[in-house]
């Protein structure tokens, strides 16, 4: 991997239970939003921006395709178990 690259995996946060499905929200440039439901996400950062992600155990609707390129921004929600 590159000296600059950061990988931040949802799993490995404080707590995220690894084995519940999280909501991760996903905004683009052009200012459109998708909420992916997942048992774990993560991204891969060089100097800020997104390099490239991984999306696992994906449940409901789900994007064919992202383009790096367009992220402005990644959010983790929630996890769907917790009661607020």
């Amino acid at each position: 991997m590159f000296g600059n690259a950061e990988e931040i995996i949802l799993n490995n946060l404080p707590e995220v239970t690894a084995d519940e499905y999280k909501k991760v929200k996903v905004i683009f440039k052009h200012g459109c939003e998708i909420v992916i439901k997942c048992k774990n996400f993560s991204i891969t950062k060089i100097n800020g921006d997104v390099y490239g992600y991984e999306i696992n155990g994906i449940c409901g609707d789900y994007p064919l395709y992202i383009n790096r390129e367009e992220i402005a921004a990644i959010i983790y929600l929630e996890e769907l178990g917790q009661k607020e």
